[in-house]
């Protein structure tokens, strides 16, 4: 039935060949009959380093060089058999030497649609990102695992027992240009909407993120690891699925809704497996309930123009406690997706005019 594109294209111009760049994009999509349509993109991007990269540095206060505020942390080290390390001092050092983050990002994806009434729509895309010199910051354990990758960051004291590698006294955590990344992830989408369900509306919805690739290299000529089933600590966080579904109702004077979120299992790095005592942080189940109402229709003064809508949410309403996490950094003990303390109350208001 239709055929759409949009093409364009970003130049940045400055007095550094490093920050010059020129970034186009486009996208195509096929409407059919009954409702499919087919679309894709290619995607460039360049991401400058961020504006307080570059502030000037303190003369170095920390015993490793670093600059600006020293902080006491715990540390797990490899090289020691992941012993637990309390008494390290940690201060960032600023990298003069980072380049722009270049990307590529190619999708395809399925669409279709249909209903009036009852209105259904399922979309499927495939999206492959790569990236090279991709900007991460590094907190003093991922520097810690990865120390044989980045010399200079890790002080050591002389060892006094069986340990080749003696304690460490200072770490300098920092960001850094990684060499290449690349990733494929699938994003399945389904709603559902019946209109005229008893004077309301019905929405029901779900949402599905699965990361099938990542696989990263630190630096050039390092391996390239598989950061979903053997990761090296690189890239803390990842999970291979994502999902969020819920459901609710509405009228112009009252609703309610359920959203739910599922956090799968994540694989951990070897140095964090000891503290933890298995391979893997669990998986999590979230619930969250909300009802709203219109207010306007009680203000004696009201007008057609004016609006003025209330919520209350209730997040994680059925106390569902987070993962353990041995080796968090923030010292909790737990993997927050959420508030890990348990039920949040939250109340707002939106007013339209």
């Amino acid at each position: 039935h239709e055929i759409k594109t949009e093409i364009a294209a970003r130049y940045v111009a400055a007095d550094t060949s490093q920050e010059s760049n020129f970034a186009p994009t486009g996208g195509l999509k096929f409407d059919f009959a009954g409702g499919f349509s087919l679309r894709g993109t290619i995607a460039t991007s360049n991401r400058l380093p961020a504006p307080v990269l570059a502030r000037a540095t303190a003369a170095p206060v920390s015993p490793g060089g670093g600059s600006g505020e020293v902080s006491y942390v715990s540390i797990y080290d490899p090289l020691r058999g992941n012993e637990k390390n309390d008494n390290v001092t940690a201060s960032e050092l600023i990298n003069t030497s980072l380049r722009p983050e270049s990307a590529v990002t190619r999708t395809l994806g399925l669409v279709f649609q249909r209903g009036q009434v009852h209105r259904f729509r399922a979309a499927f895309d495939i999206a492959d990102t790569r990236k090279s010199g991709e900007l991460t910051f590094l907190d003093p354990q991922g520097i810690l695992t990865l120390e044989p990758l980045l010399p200079g960051r890790v002080t050591r004291a002389a060892s006094t027992d069986s340990y080749a590698a003696g304690r460490v006294q200072s770490v300098l955590t920092g960001t850094f240009n990684l060499a290449y990344r690349q990733s494929q992830n699938w994003n399945t989408s389904l709603d559902y909407a019946w209109t005229e369900c008893l004077g309301g509306r019905l929405d029901v919805y779900g949402r599905w993120l699965y990361f099938q690739r990542y696989q990263l290299q630190v630096t050039p000529g390092s391996a390239m690891v598989d950061e979903l089933a053997h990761p090296d600590g690189a890239t803390p966080g990842l999970l291979r699925h994502r999902v969020n579904f819920g459901t609710g109702w509405s009228t112009r004077a009252y609703g309610f809704g359920l959203d739910g979120h599922y956090f799968a299992s994540r694989q951990l790095s070897p140095v964090e497996r000891a503290a933890q005592g298995s391979g893997q942080i669990g998986e999590q189940w979230q619930f969250d309930a909300f009802v709203q109402s219109d207010l306007a229709r009680w203000i004696p003064w009201k007008s057609s123009r004016f609006g003025l809508r209330g919520q209350l949410r209730v997040n994680n309403f059925l106390d569902a406690a987070p993962p353990r996490y041995a080796a968090d950094s923030t010292g909790v003990g737990v993997q927050p997706y959420g508030d890990w303390r348990g039920p949040v109350y939250s109340l707002s208001l939106t007013a339209t005019f």
